[in-house]
């Protein structure tokens, strides 16, 4: 895995609870087992699971996990992810209420 492809332990977790997977689940999911997840989701042995971690990689962006790893490594859930879990708690829709334009008076510069 390339340093652009690489992903960090946090991403994993993040990706994992955005994908409403649980530990089990995810392994099974990367064929990986439950010890060797939580391996790399706490940042251990990185190079030596190198392998494993592009499979858990693979098997979260199956489930719609969009791994960032531009100026500051992030995590999200793509705009059209596949259905999972929790797709409908975390699309924009769902996770922001509806706020009128009007709800808020113009502030008029006076300290508060």
């Amino acid at each position: 895995m390339n340093e652009s492809e690489q992903i960090t332990g946090r991403q994993i977790a993040a990706g994992r609870a955005l994908a409403g997977l649980g530990q089990e689940e995810m392994a099974r999911l990367a064929n990986v087992s439950v010890p060797t997840l939580r391996r790399m989701e706490t940042g251990d042995d990185a190079q030596e699971l190198a392998n494993d971690m592009l499979a858990v990689r693979r098997a979260l962006e199956a489930a719609g996990v969009e791994f960032t790893n531009g100026g500051q490594r992030g995590v999200r859930m793509k705009a059209t992810a596949p259905s999972s879990k929790n797709s409908a708690a975390m699309s924009d829709e769902a996770a922001l209420p509806e706020i009128p334009e009007n709800d808020v008076e113009p502030y008029d510069g006076a300290p508060v």
